[in-house]
């Protein structure tokens, strides 16, 4: 009976400090909870206007999320044989939606800014230079365009102080060690988890030129490479960068990037928005070139669409230019590729970008009669520069789908 009953006490003993455990947990989950719901956009200050504090926002969300991760590394060990899958779903979700409208105003910010510098744009571009090392001494076609990747990184990483990793660190360990902590297994193991060998790692990876899709396109460099200026002295340099490349478009993408590698719970999302930053620059360009959305179906072989049937057969030279460049039946096929990528562009964009505001003031600017000649020679040339500013988001493009670590951004399309 006195072994009886010592067993009783023992399973209760231990049914009591199981409570007691369970009981602890809830409290400091419902404690971590409260304090992310007490988080605000207004109290982080984030300065959307004019892009500085965006990183800093970020950064001091990333320290929610290190807490997030020690405190689930942590609990399974504490929970014991009560844990389960979801043990931390509750406290993720509240993270998740912290993040998201932290991005949606990055987002929104970064389409409205660099839309407002497409409309003010003047397609007066600007060099960008290609640093001369013994790599390209040769001109060899694939080492030029490899430098000029490694220029536009630069750019790039220059364009965010953060370089798309969380300077600041909220580090409990230390004090968890000491207090014997380490002794835990899940505990331990995070506890010794070295991420930085892996962001070297992923650095070394994004630095080889070979790694990109447009580096392997020897038509692609081919096009890169006759465009490359060559001065006497040796200098390369390229002028296709537009004002609202440097200033809108790499700038956001690298603010964007930062929040989808800093917090990972809203990597997929900060994918997206990245997505129709590019959808909004490669679209407004096509908008331009072709002034209307009537002559952009015409061009890349999708015919009129609906909006043309109302069209009277006095209105219908208005797709006389885009009649010109239309693909032959026979060459329409080879713009499935092109046709789904406008396609999918515009369906990302719906709601949310009006690209009529560019086709009305393109007209507006062909109108007039003073000197038809100079007005034509000069929106061929702007024309010119937009569509050619394209090779720059095209290896923008590239180059952030290997910054990003948890999503890769060149699958979408």
């Amino acid at each position: 009976e006195n072994k009886i009953s010592s067993l009783d006490w023992s399973r209760a003993i231990l049914q009591s400090v199981g409570c007691v455990r369970q009981a602890l947990w809830k409290y400091c989950e419902q404690s971590l909870i409260h304090l992310v719901e007490s988080f605000s956009s207004d109290s982080m200050d984030l300065g959307l206007q004019s892009g500085h504090g965006v990183d800093s926002a970020t950064s001091s969300l990333h320290l929610t999320y290190d807490v997030f991760q020690q405190f689930a590394a942590f609990s399974n060990h504490f929970n014991g044989s009560t844990a389960d899958e979801a043990l931390c779903d509750i406290l993720k979700n509240n993270l998740w939606k912290l993040y998201r409208t932290h991005l949606r105003s990055v987002h929104i910010e970064a389409m409205k800014s660099t839309g407002s510098l497409l409309r003010q744009e003047s397609w007066q571009l600007s060099p960008i230079n290609i640093s001369r090392s013994t790599h390209v001494a040769d001109s060899k076609d694939d080492q030029e365009v490899g430098a000029l990747y490694e220029a536009v990184k630069e750019l790039l990483l220059t364009a965010s102080p953060s370089d798309f990793k969380s300077t600041c660190t909220f580090d409990v360990t230390t004090r968890s060690q000491k207090r014997g902590y380490e002794y835990c297994t899940s505990f331990d193991n995070f506890l010794r988890n070295k991420p930085d060998s892996s962001e070297e790692e992923q650095g070394d990876e994004a630095g080889k030129a070979n790694d990109y899709v447009g580096a392997c396109s020897t038509e692609f460099c081919s096009e890169l490479s006759s465009l490359i200026e060559r001065s006497p002295c040796g200098e390369l340099t390229l002028t296709l960068l537009s004002t609202s490349s440097a200033d809108g478009l790499l700038k956001w993408v690298a603010h964007l990037l930062a929040i989808g590698n800093d917090l990972p719970l809203v990597a997929v999302d900060a994918t997206k928005a990245i997505v129709t930053l590019f959808d909004l620059y490669f679209l407004t360009v096509f908008r331009i070139c072709a002034s209307s959305r009537t002559n952009e179906d015409v061009v890349i072989g999708l015919g009129r669409g609906s909006s043309a049937q109302s069209l009277s057969s006095s209105l219908m030279s208005v797709t006389m230019e885009a009649d010109a460049c239309a693909p032959l039946p026979s060459e329409v096929e080879g713009f499935a590729g092109l046709q789904l990528f406008i396609q999918n562009s515009r369906t990302r964009l719906d709601k949310m970008v009006n690209l009529d505001k560019f086709q009305s003031a393109d007209q507006l600017s062909i109108g007039s009669t003073v000197n038809q000649h100079k007005t034509n020679a000069l929106r061929l040339e702007k024309e010119s520069a937009a569509a050619f500013s394209c090779l720059i988001t095209a290896i923008v493009v590239d180059i952030a789908s290997k910054l990003h670590k948890h999503v890769d951004i060149s699958n979408d399309e």
